[in-house]
C-alpha cells in the first residue's frame, strides 16, 4: 500500500460509536440471528518450573494490559476472556482452555489469542518444515520437565483449525532463536528441546496434524514478536517490564481506529518499535511479523467491537481524598509516576481533546492501582469516572552503562574521563539495566545497546581523554533523543507516518565526501504522510547529541509548505528533490560524524503549537561544524534536558489542555487570507502528535 493510499477512506476517531457494529448488537443481522460474542485466551508465563532457563519478568504484565485493553477499547466481556498465568499455564491448562475456546466460538464471533513466554524449536517429524526441519514450539510453565513436551505449531494449528469463527487474531510474543544477550535485557527464547520421542505421535495424528495447519485459515491473523531467526525481547519499558513486542501493539491498539486494520496495525507496531530504538542505546529491534491472506490485510482486525467500544483505553477512577485520585488498574495501563492523565466524566466513549473535567499526573501506585494528584485539586471527582492516557512519564535523566571484559584500571579511568563530560552517567553491575554494553579490549572500544547484540559506535583508543568524550557525547545523544521521543500525545487524533525515501530497509545513510554526487545514499529525503491538515517541525538529534530543527528553515523558498502547512493526505516530501534548482532550496547532505542520527517530526493542527515547539528545540544549544567535536560539557546537558521537560509540560498543560471542563475547542482558522493554504482548513486545532526514526550515518 502507498503512503497516499493509507488515509484512504478513513474514519475520523470523533466519529459517533453508533456506526460502528457492535458485539452483542448485531446491526446486519435480523433478530432470529445469534449475536457475535467477542472471546479471548491469554497466556502470560514469567515462572516456570525447571530451572534450565531463565525466568521472565514481562510476560504476566503483558497480559494484563492487553486484556484491560479489550475489555475498555473493544469492548470485550470478561465473562468470555480466559486468563492463564505462571502456574496456571501448565500444558494440559493451556491445550484444555484453547480446545473449550474452538468448541465454543460460533461462526460469527471474534476470537482472540494472545501468548507472552518462552518460544523454542523442535526437530520436525512430519517433514511439514521444509526450511529448517524445525517445529516452532512454546513453553507451558510445566515445560521441560520429565515427560512434557513443549506445545508444538503443528498441535496449535490443529485447534485452531477447528474454530468456526470466521475472526480470529493470534499473538505469540515469544521467539525461537536462542541469542544471548547481555544488558539487563532477556530474550524469550530457550535451546531446542532434544527430547524428540516425547513428540513422536502415531501415524493417524501426524497426517491428521498435516491437513490442517495454522497458517493454513485464510480469514486469521497472525502476529509474532520476531522472525525465526530473531529475538524477543523482555525489558523495562515506561517503569514496568513488558515483552517488547506486547508493548508496542498495545500502543498501537490505544491510539489506532476501532476499526483498525491488520495492515495499519502493524505499521503501527513498527513505528513504535522505531521509538523505543533509542531508549535502548540504538538496539536494533526484531522485525515484527504479521501473517494473513491478501483479503484480510485490509478488513477490520476485529470486525464487531463490544458494547462498550471506545476511542481510547481507559481507568476507572474513584476519589483518595482532597485532591487525589485513585486509577483502578493503573499499573496495566503503565499509570506510572510521572505520567498524565486526563479525567472525564462516568460513561465516556469520545475523550474529546479539551472536555476532560481535570487533569491528573500519577505520584505513585498503590498495589494494582495508581495514585493521581489531580487539577484543579478542588474539583469533587464522582466514582466511576474514566482516565486516558495523557502524556507518558518523562524519560530518565540518567544513562546507565556497563563495562565487558577489559583491564579495571582502564575502565576506572575511562570513566573519570567520561564523567567529566557527562556527570549523569551511572556505571552499573552485572546484575543492573544497561542502556549500553562498552567493551575494550586490544586498543579497540566497541558499544552495544542495551541487549549487547547491536553495535551502536566502534573506534581506536588513541587516548583515554578523546575516548571519554566520544563516550560522553553517545551517552548524550541518548538522553537528549529519549527526552524527545516522549514528546507524544496519547490523546491525539493525529496520525503520522515518516520514512527515508531511498535508503532501504536499512535506513543507512553514508556521509557526502568532497565532491560526490548527490544521491539518496548519502543526502537525506524525508516522505512524511499526516491525517490531518497539519504544520511540520522535523527536528534531528545527531551522532554527537547536537539538536537542531532541520525543517522549517531559513533556506527554504517562498512557496515551499509555508509555515509547514501540509494538507492530510497529501504526501510530502522534504527535500522535494535531491537535483539543483529544487522547489525546498536546501539539502539535508550527511556529514560527519557517522553513528546514528534520530529525526523527531512534530504535527500539530494550528501554527501557534508549531512555534510553541520551535520556540523551545531553537533554544537548545546548537553545534555550527558538525565536524568540530563538541565539548559535551559546556552545553550542559542537564540544562538541556530541562528545556525539553519544559516544552513537555508547556505542551500538557498549555496546549493541550485549553477548554477543560467547557466544550470541544472545534475553531477554524480564518479565511482572511485565500493564498494562505491553511485558512482554509476545517480541522480542530490544537492537537498535536510526533514520531522518531532513527538513521545511521555511515562513514
Amino acid at each position: 500500500m502507498t503512503l497516499a493510499r493509507r488515509w484512504r477512506n478513513r474514519v475520523p476517531r470523533s466519529r459517533p460509536l453508533a456506526t460502528v457494529a457492535l458485539c452483542g448488537v448485531a446491526l446486519a443481522l435480523s433478530a432470529a440471528e445469534p449475536a457475535p460474542v467477542c472471546r479471548a485466551v491469554l497466556i502470560g508465563i514469567n515462572e516456570y518450573r525447571t530451572d534450565e532457563f531463565m525466568d521472565l519478568r514481562g510476560a504476566v504484565n503483558d497480559v494484563e494490559t492487553i486484556q484491560k485493553i479489550l475489555t475498555t477499547r473493544f469492548g470485550f466481556s470478561r465473562e468470555h476472556i480466559s486468563v492463564l498465568t505462571d502456574g496456571e499455564a501448565t500444558r494440559a491448562a493451556i491445550l484444555a482452555v484453547l480446545e473449550k475456546l474452538a468448541e465454543e466460538a460460533a461462526p460469527q464471533d471474534v476470537v482472540y489469542i494472545h501468548f507472552s513466554g518462552h518460544g523454542s524449536q523442535v526437530k520436525d517429524l512430519d517433514g511439514d518444515e521444509q526450511d529448517d526441519g524445525r517445529d516452532e514450539t512454546i513453553l507451558p510453565h510445566d515445560a521441560r520437565t520429565a515427560g512434557v513436551p513443549d506445545i508444538t505449531d503443528d498441535e496449535l494449528g490443529e485447534i485452531l483449525g477447528r474454530l468456526r469463527a470466521e475472526t480470529a487474531v493470534i499473538v505469540l510474543d515469544s521467539c525461537h532463536s536462542g541469542t544471548a544477550t547481555r544488558g539487563g535485557l532477556l530474550t524469550r527464547s530457550v535451546p531446542e528441546d532434544t527430547r524428540v520421542e516425547l513428540y513422536r505421535k502415531p501415524e493417524s495424528e501426524v497426517t491428521a496434524r498435516a491437513i490442517v495447519r495454522l497458517d493454513t485459515p485464510e480469514r486469521y491473523v497472525l502476529l509474532t514478536g520476531a522472525a525465526s531467526h530473531q529475538s524477543a525481547l523482555d525489558g523495562p519499558l515506561d517503569g514496568k517490564f513488558h515483552g517488547f513486542f506486547t508493548f508496542a501493539l498495545a500502543r498501537s491498539l490505544s491510539a489506532a481506529d476501532v476499526d483498525v486494520s491488520p495492515r495499519d496495525l502493524h505499521a503501527g507496531i513498527q513505528r513504535v518499535f522505531e521509538s523505543l530504538s533509542e531508549e535502548f542505546g540504538g538496539l536494533m529491534l526484531p522485525e515484527p511479523q504479521i501473517e494473513a491472506a491478501a483479503t484480510v490485510l485490509d478488513r477490520s482486525l476485529f470486525p464487531t467491537s463490544g458494547e462498550a467500544a471506545s476511542t481510547r483505553p481507559f481507568l476507572l477512577v474513584q476519589p483518595a481524598g482532597p485532591g487525589m485520585a485513585r486509577l483502578l488498574g493503573g499499573p496495566a495501563l503503565n499509570a506510572v509516576a510521572g505520567s498524565y492523565w486526563a479525567i472525564y466524566p462516568p460513561g465516556e466513549t469520545e475523550f474529546v481533546v479539551g472536555e476532560a473535567a481535570a487533569r491528573a499526573r500519577v505520584v505513585r501506585t498503590d498495589g494494582n492501582d495508581s495514585i493521581a494528584a489531580i487539577e484543579p485539586s478542588d474539583l469533587q471527582l464522582k466514582r466511576e469516572g474514566r482516565a486516558v492516557a495523557m502524556a507518558p512519564p518523562p524519560a530518565s535523566t540518567r544513562v546507565p552503562a556497563r563495562w565487558e571484559g577489559g583491564d579495571g584500571a582502564l575502565q576506572q579511568r575511562l570513566e573519570t574521563e567520561v564523567r567529566k563530560h557527562l556527570p549523569e552517567t551511572d556505571f552499573v553491575s552485572a546484575d543492573e539495566f544497561a542502556r549500553f554494553v562498552v567493551y575494550v579490549e586490544n586498543g579497540t572500544c566497541r558499544v552495544y545497546g542495551a541487549a549487547g547484540l547491536t553495535v551502536v559506535d566502534e573506534f581506536t583508543l588513541t587516548s583515554e581523554d578523546k575516548a571519554g568524550e566520544r563516550l560522553a557525547g553517545l551517552f548524550s545523544r541518548s538522553l537528549k533523543a529519549s527526552s524527545l521521543a516522549t514528546l507524544t500525545n496519547p490523546l491525539s487524533d493525529i496520525e503520522i507516518d515518516v520514512r527515508l525515501v531511498g535508503a532501504g530497509a536499512s535506513n543507512t545513510l553514508k556521509t557526502r565526501k568532497a565532491g560526490e554526487a548527490r544521491g539518496h545514499e548519502n543526502s537525506l529525503m524525508l516522505e512524511i504522510l499526516v491525517n490531518r491538515d497539519s504544520y511540520i517541525t522535523v527536528v534531528d538529534v545527531d551522532a554527537e547529541g547536537s539538536v537542531n530543527i532541520l525543517f522549517p528553515n531559513s533556506y527554504s523558498k517562498e512557496g515551499f509548505y509555508p509555515g509547514g502547512f501540509v494538507r492530510a493526505g497529501d504526501a510530502m516530501r522534504i527535500p522535494d528533490s535531491l537535483e539543483p534548482g529544487n522547489r525546498a532550496g536546501f539539502f539535508w547532505d550527511c556529514r560527519p560524524p557517522t553513528g546514528m542520527d534520530t529525526v523527531q517530526v512534530f504535527a500539530s493542527t494550528d501554527l501557534e503549537t508549531a512555534e510553541l515547539i520551535r520556540k523551545w528545540i531553537a533554544g537548545l544549544p546548537e553545534v555550527s561544524d558538525r565536524g568540530a567535536p563538541p565539548d559535551v560539557a559546556s552545553r550542559g546537558v542537564s540544562t538541556e534536558l530541562h528545556r525539553l521537560d519544559g516544552l513537555r509540560n508547556e505542551l500538557i498543560q498549555g496546549v493541550q489542555t485549553r477548554g477543560f471542563a467547557v466544550v470541544a475547542d472545534t475553531e477554524t482558522t480564518a479565511e482572511s487570507n485565500p493564498e494562505d493554504p491553511s485558512s482554509k482548513s476545517t480541522e480542530p486545532r490544537h492537537d498535536w502528535n510526533s514520531t522518531s526514526l532513527t538513521i545511521r550515518i555511515a562513514g
